[in-house]
């Protein structure tokens, strides 16, 4: 009722009430349709922040830092990109990225950009509307990236402070443009992921970039007490994965000696999203 005060009594009752299934909030799940899972048959995960949950603090600040070196010693930056201050506070997941201007801006589904940086530059609402208003935006196209995972966060914040630090600085990079820094954050940051040196990091300090969640082990043991099979599908390589797979369940239950027996499928470098849209193996 709008406008009348709730007797404090009957707040606190009311407070103390729990329904016939009384779960924690940090444990409920929410969905926006429902889903009988008594006729799903297989279940299946991704690794990396789905089983494998990061400190995602220390892991943006590996990833700025190696993907920096590979900046500096591979795409021809100055030394003095590595001490600019990256703060990962700026980015969140649903950002989108544009090329040809430089900017970092958050769109809702009608493409209607809402806020816009360049740099750490707001822009007002009327150079919102001359960039954005009269051109519809499709992320499909090149000029635009979508930063869509919690992998991308450290790709924004070093856009935007290397856009800034463009934008001010009397030190140039060959055929500088807001579109090669884009691309050279992109295929530096990609790099440090592919050719291991991210995850050989990780992989000599597991306990100290993984969360392990002791309670994976009873809830995969579930969905497999329950009828259902369960399978593994991550980019990752075997080599990684083993040691995170391992570091997360090895151990957890006695049914289960390795990691690999609570799945009956695993597919390690996986390719995603491809391996769901091109006719692969």
């Amino acid at each position: 009722m709008v406008g009348t005060e709730v007797d404090p009594q009957l707040s606190a009752l009311l407070g103390d009430a729990t329904s016939e299934i009384d779960v924690a909030r940090k444990n409920r799940v929410f969905c926006n349709r429902n889903l009988r899972m008594e006729s799903i048959e297989m279940i299946g995960f991704d690794m990396d922040y789905t089983l494998a949950l990061y400190h995602q603090d220390k892991l943006e600040q590996l990833s700025i830092e190696l993907t920096l070196r590979k900046l500096v010693e591979k795409h021809g930056y100055p030394e003095e990109i590595k001490g600019l201050h990256y703060d990962p506070a700026w980015a969140i997941r649903g950002l989108v990225v544009d090329k040809q201007f430089g900017n970092v801006f958050k769109m809702d589904r009608h493409a209607y950009v809402g806020r816009c940086y360049h740099g750490f530059q707001e822009l007002t609402q009327v150079q919102r509307r001359a960039s954005y208003r009269n051109d519809k935006i499709n992320l499909s196209s090149d000029r635009y990236e979508w930063i869509d995972t919690l992998f991308g966060l450290p790709e924004a914040v070093m856009l935007m402070t290397l856009v800034d630090w463009l934008d001010r600085s009397s030190t140039t990079v060959e055929s500088a443009t807001y579109t090669k820094l884009v691309n050279d954050i992109r295929a530096a940051i990609d790099e440090a992921h592919r050719d291991d040196t991210l995850k050989s990091v990780i992989k000599a300090d597991v306990s100290g970039f993984i969360i392990k969640d002791p309670l994976l082990g009873e809830t995969l043991h579930k969905f497999r007490s329950s009828g259902k099979k369960l399978f593994l599908l991550t980019n990752s390589l075997y080599d990684y994965t083993d040691v995170v797979m391992r570091y997360l369940l090895d151990g957890e239950r006695k049914a289960y000696p390795s990691w690999r027996n609570y799945f009956d499928i695993v597919i390690v470098g996986g390719a995603k999203p491809a391996f769901f849209n091109e006719q692969r193996p």
